[in-house]
């Protein structure tokens, strides 16, 4: 898609947007998701969420989830993907506001197996 610029589009999405970017991605670079902010309505002063909470409050939202990764998210990062999937499926953050950042620990309660998780994905 090299050839075919979409990001006029964006202002015209009227749901959220969740951006999972890994931080030290060699092929997807973490600059590329400044493209999802500041072509979103409002520009990026207005269309950047801090959290997943926030971004579903506003359909014109962008909100960016950093995980300490390379560009294989899923095999260097499979916990953090997991809960990330799990609490995206069952609505965690349409009632828990959790920011993604690197010393914040939001605590879930303990699974079926006793195991604790944590919604922070940097933990």
């Amino acid at each position: 898609l090299s050839n075919i610029d979409l990001r006029a589009q964006l202002a015209e999405i009227d749901l959220p947007i969740v951006c999972v970017q890994a931080t030290q991605g060699a092929l997807v670079k973490p600059v590329h998701t400044e493209v999802f902010v500041e072509h979103r309505r409002g520009g990026a002063e207005y269309s950047e969420a801090k959290t997943i909470f926030e971004a579903l409050k506003n359909p014109h939202k962008t909100c960016v989830v950093w995980v300490k990764s390379g560009h294989e998210l899923f095999q260097e990062a499979r916990d953090q993907m997991s809960t990330l999937i799990e609490q995206m499926v069952t609505g965690y953050h349409e009632t828990h506001d959790v920011a993604f950042g690197a010393r914040s620990c939001h605590c879930l309660p303990r699974d079926h197996f006793g195991a604790r998780r944590c919604a922070s994905l940097h933990c």
